[in-house]
């Protein structure tokens, strides 16, 4: 299966799409080591994709702002549901678990930890961000 494990550029993110996903995990690194996710967490990515899963590594934007990044990752995450389904139509693949919302989980290192935090609060339904 490894040998189909390949990152491509998706909106703003890289994906290694999944021939029969089990999910969809999203990646956020730290400050450093995530502005190159594919390369310096690629060993770690592949074996998300070896266990079944359709892979996004979302490149680190460094800012102190951190709120507006992370109302972006929530955009981003509705550009990559469509653009998912797309990918895997017009491979074959799987494509309905791309529109379940509870097939999408979120993984960090570091700061990229604190996006999670910040997009759970921003999940919550009491507290709409106009996305």
């Amino acid at each position: 299966m490894s040998n189909s494990f390949k990152f491509q550029p998706v909106s703003f993110s890289w994906v290694a799409v999944h021939p029969q996903p089990k999910g969809v995990v999203q990646f956020i690194g730290g400050s450093f080591f995530g502005s190159l996710p594919t390369l310096f967490y690629r060993y770690f990515l592949q074996q998300l994709f070896e266990e079944g899963y359709t892979v996004v590594a979302l490149p680190f934007r460094f800012t102190f702002r951190h709120w507006p990044i992370a109302i972006g990752l929530l955009k981003e995450q509705e550009i990559l549901r469509t653009e998912l389904t797309k990918i895997a139509h017009r491979l074959g693949y799987e494509s309905e678990i791309y529109q379940e919302p509870s097939s999408y989980f979120w993984v960090g290192h570091s700061l990229g930890c604190k996006y999670i935090a910040l997009l759970e609060f921003l999940s919550d339904d009491r507290y709409p961000t106009g996305v």
